[in-house]
């Protein structure tokens, strides 16, 4: 435990540093700043403005770095095509016809080496009396969805969304709502003639966010001149950035805890198997997914992480339900349990037998005196053993001998050792099963500036610090489980052993509601 906390303090106290050390402003030296809204997003703002017989879009999307890359080369052109095909909308119940005037792209540098991309449209379209819109993005899209209306030298009566954007057009999103992003896709207008013409407004200066470790762990594939010292330096940083991802909200800490409690100190060797489980699904599933954008494979990132957290969530149920049929069946085992003070395994030296039945406990006594050395049977010098009796029942047979003072009765009790190999294993997979955003960016950069193998060893090593977070959490719980138990007063032994028979039933029903809450939480982003 010391040797794993001194590893742990090494690891992560010189990144923490370095990150509490640099400021907001180095981001500008590092020329790579990731998007605030995640490198899986693609956000969308859809500016309307009613002038007289038209209705103009102001269409605007922002991808991230990932979406990016799976776009490849994006045509201006194409692009805003798409976004019409994507538009309905009907003016006096007429259906709205938009045409193309103006699309532009440009991209600018975001994280890991990986270009972000901004589409511009400007469309128009035909439009008197009351207008309905909606913007329908791609199914699984995750990100910023924004409408706002304007009337120029037409006057809004009724409107359901607003008329400033919070985002400046996807320019500087409010820190406050990136946890929870804006979700507006429609807009429902009534208008009349008249008012005043609408003032031009500058488009102002993009302002993205840095984004803490993330942004330090996919700056690392940035580094262009690659050097055996860096190289070293790289993959202890991600060690620890990994084991600081894991310790941020969320990450299964409480999971890992309350299974480290129903399993009790049966946990230490689990806690390994987890912890090494977590390693290889988390980079299998990073590589997986990372082979598949570079592949150009089309993929909905709020269907493919929403799946994956719904599979994830099943599986910790399922480990759930495991740990709770254990924790239950320990429960109804205690009334039969061995809770004598001494052993059947010491011969008798007397010549007769007698014989014990399973169904009832009984009580005998021999008036007769026996040695707990080895007893011989026969003439001196003779060699032979008096057999022992064999016990292979799972009940007490009260029996007292007189003993001129007390000694030991060792003896075996042969119990089928618990399968929890299979619990660890789900909750490793549960764990590792939905990859890191950020850990997918460096692989895809690696790859997209030639050095695979590196994004590769840094994908690895920032799985391994993200188990061993998972697994210091755990030995912390059987540590301080551990500590509170000695501190009990002997007087309260009985509750003591109630309370180390229910706590695992508790524990284990909560790490079956935390794998329901997760699949509650991840259903509505499979559903796309």
């Amino acid at each position: 435990m010391k040797r794993l906390l001194i590893l742990l303090t090494l690891v992560v106290l010189p990144v923490a540093m370095v990150f509490l050390a640099r400021p907001a402003s180095a981001s500008a030296a590092v020329g790579q700043v990731g998007h605030p809204l995640g490198n899986f997003s693609v956000n969308r703002y859809d500016g309307l403005v009613v002038g007289p017989g038209e209705l103009r879009v102001d269409h605007v999307e922002d991808l991230a770095e990932i979406p990016t890359a799976q776009a490849g080369r994006i045509n201006a052109d194409a692009r805003c095509a798409e976004a019409v095909r994507s538009m309905t909308g009907t003016a006096s119940g007429r259906p709205l016809t938009f045409t193309v005037r103006a699309a532009t792209v440009r991209t600018q540098p975001g994280q890991a080496g990986l270009p972000t991309t901004r589409v511009e449209c400007s469309l128009t379209a035909p439009a008197e009396g009351p207008i309905t819109f909606r913007d329908n993005p791609a199914s699984g899209t995750i990100g910023w969805h924004e409408v706002t209306a304007q009337g120029d030298r037409m006057t809004l009566t009724g409107s359901d969304v607003p008329s400033a954007s919070p985002s400046k057009r996807l320019t500087a999103y409010p820190a406050d709502a990136l946890s929870s992003p804006l979700s507006q896709n429609s807009a429902s207008l009534r208008v009349r003639a008249g008012g005043p013409p609408l003032t031009p407004t500058e488009t102002p200066v993009l302002k993205l966010l840095p984004r803490g470790g993330d942004r330090v762990f996919a700056d690392l594939i940035g580094h262009r001149h690659l050097t055996l010292g860096f190289g070293l330096v790289a993959l202890l940083l991600s060690v620890g950035l990994g084991a600081l991802h894991a310790l941020a909200p969320g990450h299964g800490k409480t999971i890992m805890a309350a299974y480290a409690v129903s399993r009790g100190p049966r946990a230490r060797r689990d806690i390994l198997t987890l912890g090494a489980t977590v390693t290889v699904t988390h980079t299998a599933g990073v590589l997986v997914l990372g082979v598949l954008i570079l592949s150009g494979t089309v993929l909905a990132p709020g269907l493919v992480f929403g799946a994956l957290g719904v599979a994830s969530g099943l599986l910790v149920v399922m480990a759930g339900v495991l740990l709770l049929r254990r924790a239950i069946a320990k429960v109804r085992a205690a009334p039969h349990t061995h809770g004598h003070g001494h052993g059947h395994g010491h011969g008798h030296g007397h010549g007769h037998g007698h014989g014990h039945g399973h169904g009832h406990a009984h009580s005998h006594s021999h008036a007769h005196s026996h040695s707990h050395e080895p007893v011989l049977v026969g003439a001196q010098g003779a060699s032979t053993k008096q057999p022992e009796p064999a016990h292979g029942h799972t009940h007490p047979h009260p029996h007292p001998h007189p003993h001129p003072r007390p000694h030991p009765h060792p003896h075996t009790h042969s119990h089928k050792a618990a399968k929890s190999g299979r619990g660890a294993a789900l909750m490793g997979f549960a764990g590792g099963l939905v990859p890191s955003p950020s850990a997918v960016l460096v692989l895809v950069g690696a790859a997209a500036i030639g050095k695979a193998w590196f994004g590769v060893a840094l994908v690895i090593a920032y799985g391994a610090g993200l188990a061993l977070a998972l697994i210091l959490v755990g030995l912390l719980v059987l540590g301080t489980g551990r500590a509170l138990a000695d501190r009990l007063p002997t007087s309260t032994g009985r509750l003591r052993r109630a309370g180390a028979r229910a706590l695992p039933v508790m524990t284990s029903a909560a790490v079956i509601l935390l794998g329901l809450g997760l699949v509650l939480r991840s259903l509505p982003g499979a559903l796309g």
